[in-house]
């Protein structure tokens, strides 16, 4: 019921609509995708989050590291505004400039294009 109203206090029925309908129509852009990290960053850690879950007490230790969240965040601001939009495609040089512009490595951006690709 926490997790329930802390989504609520940060996210609006139109909006999760709207999100919805993205992710169906297989439109969501890197640029919703971090409109969702920064949300979720204003929400709540993610320790809590798990701890909100129900059954998550009962797992073994997980390790999650928030800066995963401001690294894929950087990754995402150093894009083009057309690359956040998918309307041209992440070649290798322009890997290596989001790279160097997030202070990431190549392989981060590897990562994190085939994850979004998922």
């Amino acid at each position: 019921i926490n997790l329930v109203k802390k989504a609520q206090e940060h996210m609006n029925e139109d909006e999760a609509q709207k999100l919805e309908q993205k992710i169906r129509t297989a439109t969501f852009t890197y640029d919703d995708y971090l409109k969702q990290i920064q949300t979720f960053k204003k929400m709540v850690s993610i320790k809590s989050l798990l701890g909100m879950l129900p059954g998550m007490w009962q797992l073994p230790a997980m390790d999650f590291d928030e800066k995963e969240f401001f690294k894929v965040e950087a990754m995402i601001l150093s894009m083009t505004r057309d690359e956040r939009a998918e309307k041209c495609e992440l070649t290798t040089p322009r890997r290596k400039r989001v790279a160097q512009g997030s202070g990431t490595k190549i392989e981060d951006i590897n990562k994190l294009v085939k994850s979004f690709k998922q």
